[in-house]
């Protein structure tokens, strides 16, 4: 890089070099910044993943704790009955609606997961406002030892981690 301008050497560099320099600086930060944005959109992801267990782990919790609830007043009535010899009827006939309820409704489980845009605002409209995307999960009955079966249906919109 020595040249000869009025008879002494020059040092330093041109303006080519300086540009080209400055242009694979700014396409290393180029990729850097975009990997830095995916880990961030991928982080994002798996904490609504995370989210949406929790939400259908505490929603089987709640279920679970229906049947719990309506087994314990089954047998506290059958034990009264076996006690006193006599039966309720109104308190049985109760507890048969509970019990036809919960088997009509225990087929399988069917849950639905609506994601609203941010900012999160109180929509004008009657409607609720504009949603991202709606999925209604659904699990058939299954046996002791057997894999539960997810069917997902996309009612509006596709999720982001399926897009």
């Amino acid at each position: 890089m020595k040249s000869l301008v009025s008879g002494r050497a020059r040092t330093g560099f041109t303006v080519t070099e300086l540009l080209v320099a400055m242009a694979l600086i700014v396409f290393i930060m180029a990729i850097i910044s975009e990997s830095f944005s995916a880990g961030a959109s991928a982080f994002r992801n798996l904490k609504a993943i995370g989210d949406m267990a929790e939400r259908l782990r505490s929603a089987a919790i709640l279920l679970r704790r229906d049947l719990d609830e309506t087994h314990f007043e089954a047998t506290d009535f059958v034990r009264t009955s076996l006690i006193t010899g006599k039966a309720d009827v109104e308190e049985a006939a109760a507890l048969r609606e509970d019990y036809e309820g919960i088997g009509e409704r225990a087929e399988a489980l069917d849950v639905e997961f609506v994601c609203l845009p941010r900012p999160l605002e109180r929509a004008p409209s009657d409607d609720g406002g504009p949603i991202l995307y709606r999925v209604a999960h659904h699990v058939p009955r299954w046996g002791a030892g057997d894999t539960p079966q997810l069917v997902r249906r996309d009612i509006v919109g596709i999720p982001p981690l399926l897009a």
